[in-house]
């Protein structure tokens, strides 16, 4: 059954690797997906002054920060994250959702497009943050 309360963050985290094979992002700290849409301006000097807008392009990009793992023991290593998608130019499935399988997801293939490995300050965590964007069409399922 769905969630029927507010989600506690906690619980919403990105799974990345093969379709239908994917693994949640070890000891993540914070993840996020953005979706826009970008309207193509058709405002002329018959407008009047108003401006006029069409459909346009939609995007998603998405993000999430982890704390390092020096064994790299979990699914997704920073290895992989360099060799098949910064290296080989290979994308990724990614799913952006919770721990329940009822609730709303958001799915799709994405290229990653940085990789920060942050060791700051003095007896700290070193975390990694990871960007990406989407390629294609998002699927928001809700089952």
């Amino acid at each position: 059954m769905a969630t029927t309360t507010i989600v506690n963050t906690s619980n919403m985290a990105f799974y990345l690797g093969a379709d239908g094979s994917e693994t949640k992002i070890s000891n993540s700290t914070d993840a996020s997906i953005s979706i826009t849409h970008a309207p193509r301006e058709t405002t002329s000097k018959d407008s009047g002054g108003w401006r006029y807008l069409l459909e346009g392009l939609r995007s998603a990009s998405g993000s999430a920060s982890f704390f390092f793992v020096g064994s790299e023991g979990s699914a997704y290593t920073l290895h992989d994250f360099y060799t098949q998608c910064i290296t080989n130019r290979q994308t990724i499935h990614a799913i952006f959702k919770t721990d329940d399988a009822a609730d709303l997801s958001f799915e799709g293939d994405v290229y990653l497009s940085s990789v920060e490995i942050s060791s700051g300050g003095v007896e700290d965590n070193v975390t990694v943050s990871i960007s990406f964007d989407f390629t294609g069409p998002i699927e928001v399922v809700n089952t």
